[in-house]
């Protein structure tokens, strides 16, 4: 059964840029007492922006260091019939970010769990690379066999692959990538909605891994290309040709993921391409 009376709010906030929160969030922020943020300090600045006064506010730390204790305080508020908000330094809890532990539990308590979107660094490389089909994975695992794990799932997913990476490691993971799918593409999203950001596709044959800055936050987005494909052609025969003998609509179902459109899209330039070969 569903507490109705405390609720926890899941609360976007900028990347970069300050003008990038919803009126809903700064609402939502005035009228809480308690919030749980990845770094106070932050917080406090942006709060601060936005004239939300900190006087009557109950600030609370909930980074990777203190979570769990930071976890079971902000229940103890809920089970007391007091809301909660939760914020992470940049963009939506969650993501990546401290936030997805606390909902779960939230969720197993009857608490109702209030999502105040916004920016997401995720839906923001997306909407400029134009890819539509993708698969996600946060930060890439450490050990070079968890990635290399990762690498072949992905590509035998055909879908293209989007994650994050630190600017100290980011030259290291280019130079990994661009020497396992040569054919490939990667989008690079560095600095996002900030003074310096940056959105460019590269192709991973010319790719410089050492001409990449070693400053800002990277999103990143790798597009498989030939490598994928050449996957799907050494796939099973049968597989292949059942495709071949399926409706146009569910040919396009098959390759959206390996050229990153939409099904749709596929469909309509086949049917176009079928219109423009009548005599």
């Amino acid at each position: 059964m569903q507490n109705q009376e405390a609720k926890l709010f899941i609360i976007a906030t900028p990347l970069g840029h300050r003008e990038d929160i919803t009126l809903r969030a700064l609402d939502t922020l005035r009228a809480l007492r308690v919030l749980f943020a990845e770094d106070t300090r932050e917080t406090k600045k942006l709060l601060t922006l936005h004239g939300i006064p900190l006087s009557d506010l109950r600030l609370f730390s909930s980074a990777l260091h203190n979570l769990d204790k930071a976890n079971e305080k902000a229940l103890e508020f809920l089970r007391n019939g007091q809301s909660v908000g939760v914020l992470c330094d940049r963009g939506t809890p969650g993501i990546s970010d401290p936030g997805a532990e606390l909902v779960r539990q939230a969720h197993s308590e009857g608490f109702a769990v209030i999502p105040i979107p916004g920016v997401s660094s995720v839906t923001t490389l997306i909407s400029v690379s134009g890819v539509t089909q993708f698969s996600f994975v946060g930060f890439l695992p450490h050990k070079a066999k968890d990635r290399q794990a990762l690498w072949e799932r992905s590509e035998k997913a055909g879908l293209a692959l989007l994650f994050f990476e630190s600017p100290q490691r980011v030259r290291k993971t280019a130079s990994e990538i661009r020497e396992r799918f040569p054919a490939g593409r990667l989008f690079v999203g560095r600095e996002m909605t900030k003074v310096f950001e940056e959105y460019r596709w590269h192709a991973l044959s010319d790719l410089l891994p050492e001409a990449l800055p070693e400053q800002g936050e990277y999103s990143l987005l790798l597009d498989f290309g030939a490598a994928t494909t050449a996957a799907v052609e050494a796939g099973d025969l049968d597989s292949e040709i059942a495709s071949r003998l399926s409706s146009d609509k569910e040919w396009a179902k098959r390759l959206a993921p390996l050229f990153g459109l939409s099904s749709q899209e596929i469909y309509n330039r086949l049917q176009r391409a079928k219109s423009e070969r009548k005599p």
